[in-house]
């Protein structure tokens, strides 16, 4: 295959794409092509597609990376053994030839071309640094968007983070492979992959993660009841990595802004019967608080991302207590024993 000849300061840059894709081989065709676009700038690129799911799937990617002509694009299927064994399975492909940068790539998500580039050139400045995740742009709207987008928005001013989020993670390739066995080993449970292949990282090199503006990113989010139930998930696995002791605080977060609704209309004719004021006051100021810190937490981001102007107070405290919501049904989950399962070490027992 032709490979396009590198254009700007990153020129020397061997990047390695990594796609797991499980029943969203459609997805590719607008994938591949933010990335064709992208090697114009990032130099050499090879990209390694792990196919599989429904009849059809794997032969369906195979057909649609005939048409990548930026680099090498190698289709190996994928087996029903979940997303850690694709990407490892993958990286197997590209082990011998160690590239600079590595790229986890989610089968429905597009790069911004020149984001790529931009986050290249930023990790290259930043040797603190291991990887750095993306930012999501033109998603809809609805109960969960203004979450996302102030959240993202405060985590831009933080380096030194644990773990990205999976839907784009760009890794520096010396952070990589001389343990990517280790980075890429089996897991007990389907949740929270991606979090665990950069705690990995971190734990074995001493480096952390940030989150870069300019890689800008494009994917489908789950909104309304979808948001709720997809939060819920996230939770229950973050809470049954470990005890949900050191937790206790975030959950009690959690727990007062769900009572929000219910606590500010108790508290305003309470606050005018003096024998309710010992059990009025305390609520009151406790709730001040927490609307005030979301408050300040929604400055904040203002300051760093102006797409935050497009959503409103209002909307954040509503999206805030959807997603506190969808911590107290984790950490419930988590204490009734409810997992995401089967356990795929069961799974690779049995393979």
């Amino acid at each position: 295959m032709t490979t396009h000849k590198a254009r700007g300061a990153d020129a020397d840059a061997r990047l390695a794409v990594l796609i797991p894709v499980w029943n969203d081989a459609r997805e590719l065709p607008r994938t591949l092509d933010a990335l064709a676009r992208a090697s114009e700038s990032i130099g050499t690129i090879e990209v390694v597609v792990a196919a599989g799911g429904d009849a059809g799937q794997y032969e369906e990617a195979q057909r649609l990376s005939a048409g990548f002509t930026a680099g090498s694009c190698t289709v190996i299927p994928q087996r029903p053994l979940g997303k850690m064994r694709a990407l490892r399975d993958a990286m197997e492909v590209v082990s011998g030839r160690p590239s600079s940068h590595l790229l986890l790539l989610d089968a429905d998500t597009r790069v911004d071309p020149a984001g790529l580039a931009d986050a290249i050139s930023f990790l290259n400045r930043q040797p603190g640094l291991a990887g750095v995740g993306g930012v999501i742009r033109g998603g809809a709207g609805g109960v969960g968007a203004a979450h996302d987008l102030v959240t993202l928005a405060c985590a831009t001013r933080v380096e030194g983070l644990c773990a990205v989020s999976g839907w784009a993670i760009l890794l520096r390739g010396s952070a990589v492979w001389p343990r990517w066995e280790a980075i890429f080993a089996d897991h007990d449970y389907p949740l929270h992959i991606d979090y665990q292949i950069c705690e990995r990282i971190v734990t074995l090199t001493g480096l952390t993660f940030a989150v870069y503006p300019a890689f800008v990113l494009h994917t489908p989010r789950a909104r309304g009841f979808a948001f709720l139930g997809a939060e819920r998930r996230h939770h229950r696995a973050l809470f049954a990595r470990g005890s949900m002791g050191p937790y206790a605080r975030y959950i009690a977060g959690a727990a007062l802004t769900t009572a929000l609704p219910v606590v500010a209309p108790f508290v305003v004719p309470a606050a005018l019967v003096p024998p309710l004021w010992p059990v009025a006051l305390p609520l009151a100021f406790l709730s001040v608080r927490r609307v005030l810190q979301l408050r300040r937490r929604y400055d904040v981001a203002r300051t760093l991302d102006p797409a935050v102007e497009g959503v409103s107070f209002p909307a954040l405290v509503r999206d805030e207590w959807v997603f506190s919501l969808s911590v107290l049904l984790g950490a419930a989950d988590r204490l009734r024993g409810r997992v995401d399962g089967p356990s795929f070490r069961g799974h690779r027992d049995r393979a």
